[in-house]
């Protein structure tokens, strides 16, 4: 149940948190007009001159995305001095520019997400636009280019220096730019502005499938707790019987060890408990007792010094064990009820004592591995510019999960599709009749057929939660470092 209710979450976590998206109310600039201007040109995308647009057309609806960067964008206007609210739906209430586009039959088209396209190192404009743009000599076009050339050959920022470097270098073209009508210096601009933008701003970049996959683990982890949850009531209530004992006890030992001998409850009763014992000890008696003498057959027969000096040492260790499960073969025999009851007591709280320790480390670390999701967010709430510097890394680490999930889902299909064997003889009703002779096939069938399952199962779990424990250090260092 537990584990569907994980699952549960994690499907409206992803709806709600990031596949929905959002609005945003824009209601006022506040006094800050160059604090508010920078961070509306920051955190929607925009030029310096639709930034002073907007700011002075306030209130304004515009997009959020999903709600996590909505909701970092609103505290971002709010922050900067001025006034700004989610909104879940808005779209009525967009400028006419930003309305979204329709097909013939009046469906939305799908756009590209602009975070989605920045993530990946992508941008809209060409080699030609490129070279277009270098070709002038305009103070507005070589502000644009050399922003560009801070940004290296992929135009993306890898360092806060070299972004706020790009953002004010990009402010000088916009000024220098007042008049120009040109659409390729515009759309060109436009870019940068989003590469800029997105740069300076913290994103989630976490990945979904790790958190699916860590959640199996946490099931797992969640499952043994409850196990051993289960196993401490159990010996507390082993120790609440043995306190409930009557004084004394009608059952002589003879009809007790007999019982025992077919696996009769050693708690049921003091005489019970101590036929247990008896019997205890008298296999660990007999057993320690064969294994002298076969010690002693095989240092008769030793050829060298050291060997016969092994078996002695041996023989010494089994003896000294031997004498004490003798002392307390003894010592059982001799019980009376109340030592009996003594002895059950001590032998029920001491496995109580263990089982809550054991419990008491399994919710600990349940608690630990719920904790490591949410640790895995914030760590993981990165700058762009730090999300471009490691996107080598990112991309790897992407790869061989999916080839993970790969593998790990095509064991799952093969131990899907392995069937036991059942050879026998159909009759004319269509049922099978007489003996099965596969029962060795089919134990080998089914060890294969647990194995894959298992083993699918541990894989992108123990995958997921590397990576996971991973992505948490290396993000914790980068984002909210010194450097970061």
């Amino acid at each position: 149940m537990f584990i569907i209710l994980l699952i549960a979450l994690f499907v409206c976590g992803w709806y709600f948190l990031w596949k929905k998206k959002y609005f945003i109310l824009i209601e006022s600039a506040g006094e800050n007009a160059d604090g508010i201007k920078q961070v509306l040109k920051t955190q929607l995308e925009i030029s310096l001159t639709e930034a002073e647009d907007l700011a002075g057309s306030l209130p304004k609806t515009v997009r959020g995305g999903n709600y996590l960067n909505a909701k970092m964008v609103v505290k971002a206007i709010n922050e900067a001095g001025g006034s700004a609210k989610l909104l879940t739906s808005g779209e009525d209430a967009l400028a006419k520019d930003e309305q979204p586009e329709v097909d013939e039959n009046g469906k939305k088209k799908k756009g590209p997400d602009s975070d989605a396209k920045h993530s990946m190192g992508e941008y809209a404009f060409t080699p030609e636009d490129v070279d277009a743009v270098k070709g002038s000599k305009d103070k507005a076009y070589a502000k644009l280019v050399e922003a560009m050339n801070v940004g290296g050959d992929n135009f993306y920022p890898e360092t806060l220096a070299e972004t706020q470097q790009m953002d004010a270098l990009l402010d000088e073209s916009e000024k220098a730019a007042k008049g120009i009508k040109d659409i390729e210096y515009h759309k060109m601009l436009k870019e940068m502005r989003g590469i800029v933008g997105w740069s300076s701003r913290r994103h989630f970049n976490f990945s979904w499938g790790i958190i699916l996959g860590s959640l199996i683990t946490i099931g797992l982890i969640v499952w043994m707790g409850y196990s051993d949850k289960e196993d401490k009531e159990r010996a507390k209530a082993n120790v609440e019987t043995v306190k409930a004992w009557p004084e004394k006890d009608t059952l002589s030992l003879d009809l007790a060890l007999q019982r025992m001998a077919n696996g009769g409850d050693r708690l049921a009763s003091p005489q019970m408990y101590r036929a247990y014992k008896i019997q205890r000890y008298q296999v660990e008696v007999e057993n320690y007792g064969k294994h002298i003498e076969n010690y002693k057959l095989s240092m008769d027969t030793a050829s060298t010094k050291e060997a016969k000096k092994k078996y002695q040492e041996w023989i010494e260790k089994d003896t000294k064990k031997l004498a004490e499960y003798t002392e307390e073969l003894k010592e059982a025999q001799g019980w009376d009820m109340k030592a009996a009851k003594k002895a059950a007591l001590e032998d029920t709280e001491r496995h109580y004592s263990f089982r809550k320790k054991e419990a008491f480390k399994s919710m600990i670390w349940v608690i630990i591995f719920l904790a490591l999701i949410p640790l895995y967010i914030f760590a993981n709430y990165s700058w762009g510019y730090v999300i471009t510097r490691t996107r080598t890394e990112s991309a790897f680490l992407q790869k061989f999960y999916a080839w993970t999930a790969k593998l790990s889902a095509g064991m799952f299909a093969l131990g899907g599709a392995i069937h036991l064997i059942d050879s026998r003889p159909v009759d004319s009703s269509g049922a099978r009749v007489g003996f099965s002779n596969d029962g060795a096939i089919n134990a080998i069938l089914m060890t294969a057929k647990l194995f894959l399952l298992v083993g699918a199962v541990v894989l992108i779990a123990f995958v997921s939660l590397a990576i996971m424990i991973y992505s948490i250090i290396v993000g914790l260092k980068r984002n909210y470092g010194s450097k970061a």
